[in-house]
């Protein structure tokens, strides 16, 4: 069997798009999913009474913190978290052997993020806050199982 090589673009339009097949099995809403670099939402139903940024992070096994983008330094304004037009963000993370979804209403998370955690750069543009797992989890909205035929057909890249 060949090996499917993604940029890191195609791999979030796959996780973005698995993502809206789960919201319209709960809601039976159409979604539609942005492909390539968007800065606006990652997918949406199409009333628009739902957008979401989706986010995949591995790190959280490993150190037991989520890391969130909150401002861009070179443009001197809002990104991630502060500069997303979505209602609802949900940050996968493995745990476990599978996935977990975190899910977010986006006046709650922003609200953790200027008040918690602790700050970073990654050198470049970039602000971030490192929070802890347990607290980002326990202000979640919900938690849920994430599974995806077409994650597993994926590899596990970033």
């Amino acid at each position: 069997q060949a090996m499917v090589c993604l940029t890191k673009f195609e791999i979030a339009d796959v996780r973005a798009l698995a993502i809206a097949r789960h919201y319209y099995g709960e809601t039976k809403k159409a979604f539609l999913v942005s492909v390539g670099k968007f800065s606006g939402w990652d997918c949406r139903s199409i009333d628009d009474t739902i957008r979401i940024e989706v986010k995949f992070e591995t790190t959280p096994e490993r150190t037991g913190n989520v890391c969130i983008e909150y401002w861009n330094c070179h443009l001197d304004e809002p990104s991630g978290v502060l500069g997303t037009s979505a209602n609802l963000w949900v940050h996968i993370i493995p745990e476990n052997g599978g996935f977990i979804a975190i899910e977010y209403e986006l006046p709650k998370l922003q609200k953790l993020v200027i008040e918690t955690g602790y700050l970073r750069t990654n050198g470049h543009d970039s602000l971030f806050k490192i929070i802890p797992i347990e607290l980002f989890k326990a202000n979640a909205k919900r938690t849920f199982k994430f599974e995806s035929k077409f994650m597993k057909e994926v590899p596990n890249q970033q």
